[in-house]
């Protein structure tokens, strides 16, 4: 019974980092409070595991994109921000229908 039910784990929606790539628009955390563009994932020395570098539309965020000064990505002071793939969402974008 134990290998049944440990199978369930895992099924479901497809983790949000494997659809969100650099250059994706984003929105940032809970309740979507800012929107921005993705510029850096991968590995930082300031903290373990995945980071996204987020440059945000709106003076909202933590940093220009450096971090104990090495530079992730280069954005406006107060615009960058960096986080876990569960703080972002992906914009989805509809697209109008010309008649």
């Amino acid at each position: 019974m134990t290998s049944s039910s440990s199978s369930r784990k895992g099924k479901g929606k497809q983790p949000v980092a494997n659809r969100i790539k650099v250059g994706d628009r984003v929105w940032f955390g809970a309740q979507s409070k800012g929107l921005g563009t993705v510029r850096f994932r991968g590995p930082t020395k300031f903290a373990k595991g995945e980071w996204f570098g987020v440059e945000l539309d709106h003076k909202i965020g933590k940093n220009n994109g450096s971090v104990d000064g090495v530079s992730y990505f280069e954005c406006r002071a107060g615009h960058g921000i960096f986080c876990r793939e569960g703080r972002l969402q992906p914009v989805i974008l509809r697209t109008q229908r010309i008649s």
